[in-house]
């Protein structure tokens, strides 16, 4: 009998599992390199968001150190959303889009 033809079977399935653990690793490389540009855009959007940040920290300061505190007092309240330590904030429900 043959050697080829004895473990024909054999050969197959191993050939098989070689093709499926290629593609796996393939798979997986590529995967990862989507995940990577995703998380550099990602990446470069945080940055811009800093830069932002730091830009309007510094607006802040500048008219702090004007001794506008009624302008710093305004800005934090209005566009970030601030509040004094001691105050209550109530929301009117009904003020919504209904």
């Amino acid at each position: 009998m043959n050697v080829r033809k004895k473990f024909w079977g054999q050969i197959v399935i191993l050939r098989m599992f070689l093709v499926v653990l290629v593609f796996s690793v393939i798979t997986g490389f590529v995967f990862q390199l989507v995940k990577k540009k995703q998380y550099n855009s990602e990446m470069v959007n945080l940055k811009q968001q800093v830069k932002d940040t730091d830009v309007e920290i510094n607006k802040l300061k500048k008219i702090k150190a004007e001794g506008k505190n009624d302008d710093l007092e305004y800005i934090a309240r209005q566009r970030l959303n601030m509040v004094k330590s001691n105050e209550t904030i109530y929301v009117d429900m009904g003020k919504g889009g209904n």
